[in-house]
């Protein structure tokens, strides 16, 4: 009976949150791009609800939500910033790939929006500056589109991947179309390792010395011609043979495994105008890693590379420049894995002077 309630419970709780997001999100047009270990293990997932097409006209979206997708191909992409702590990213189409959009549930789970492919028309996205539109920005794979937008230009074909967004205001959309949707309650974490396996120790082995034997004096002659006086010789003795005694071999060390893979060195850089330096990050873990890095929106710094891959046990140098224009500023950079087995990310704080 228990069981049967807690099925009946998962359906309806399923059905109006279906119903709900069908109603107001399913159409929504992701504009930020999968990170590592953003998507969720299906064998957590408490149901879903599947469909092959859906459309929807007229959306207006507010609230709290995590938007992911795999590729963004928007056209006429504009940036308007007359609100700098709102600005607004707008596009006359769009087409997405590998879209997720997340929204908290319950405290242990979460609803999930996913669709293979997304095209809308007349979007607009309005978030806080504080929140993760600096890191979609600075995923444009042509960077000198994002000073384009900046100075109040238009980019005709505006191409993003690897983006991550946290809408906090609102969003609409003319009109979009949604490929093989999918709407399903997950709960858990990804990712997790086991524990290693102890290594065993030898078994100690034993070293045997010589054992040296006893030895006797030969016996005298008589000389012919003469009487023969025996001389009486020592009864040969007989030297102990030590025993054995085991030589301890000790113990190898089981290796103790890493937590965070990715280290950065040194952790703490301060450029001036036009000064540049170097950092080392290092992957520490047993495997090779996909990595990038999370710049921050008008942080006044660049790097390059800014992704890459780093085989386990191999360093990459990183240069960061200072492209500080008027103002000083004090940020972070965050090195990140493509697996959540690499622990927690390296991060290097910077602080940039301007030259003006």
């Amino acid at each position: 009976m228990r069981h049967a309630r807690h099925t009946r419970q998962q359906a309806m709780c399923l059905a109006l949150a279906g119903t709900l997001l069908v109603i107001s999100l399913c159409a929504l047009p992701a504009t930020a791009a999968a990170q590592a270990g953003a998507t969720f293990p299906s064998h957590e997932s408490t149901g879903a609800l599947r469909g092959a097409t859906m459309r929807t006209v007229n959306l207006a979206i507010t609230g709290n939500y995590h938007l992911i997708a795999t590729e963004i191909d928007g056209q006429n992409a504009h940036l308007n910033v007359k609100n700098f702590l709102y600005p607004t990213l707008t596009f006359s189409a769009t087409t997405i790939q590998g879209l997720q959009l997340v929204h908290p549930f319950s405290s242990n789970s979460s609803l999930v929006l996913s669709a293979s492919e997304a095209t809308a028309t007349g979007v607009s996205i309005q978030t806080s500056v504080l929140s993760d539109l600096s890191s979609a920005l600075s995923s444009f794979t042509n960077k000198l589109d994002l000073l384009t937008l900046l100075a109040g230009g238009t980019v005709k074909l505006l191409k993003m991947t690897h983006v991550n967004l946290a809408i906090d205001h609102v969003m609409t959309i003319e009109s979009v179309v949604q490929s093989n949707f999918r709407i399903t309650i997950v709960s858990g974490m990804p990712g997790g390792t086991g524990p290693s396996t102890p290594t065993p120790s030898p078994t100690p082995t034993s070293t045997v010395g010589p054992q040296p034997t006893g030895t006797t004096s030969p016996a005298a002659s008589p000389t012919p011609g003469a009487s023969a006086t025996a001389t009486p010789q020592p009864a040969p003795t007989a030297t102990p043979t030590p025993r054995p005694t085991a030589t301890p071999v000790p113990p190898t060390p089981t290796p103790v495994p890493v937590t965070n893979w990715l280290q950065v060195a040194p952790t703490s850089v301060s450029l001036t105008c036009g000064q540049a330096m170097y950092v080392t990050l290092t992957n520490r873990g047993p495997q090779a890693v996909h990595w990038s890095v999370s710049i921050p929106f008008l942080g006044g710094i660049g790097v390059a590379p800014d992704d890459g891959d780093l085989a386990a046990g191999a360093s990459v140098s990183v240069k960061l420049s200072d492209t500080a224009v008027f103002f000083s500023h004090s940020d972070k950079l965050v090195f990140s894995a493509d697996t959540s087995q690499a622990g927690q990310p390296a991060v290097v704080n910077y602080s940039v002077k301007p030259c003006l």
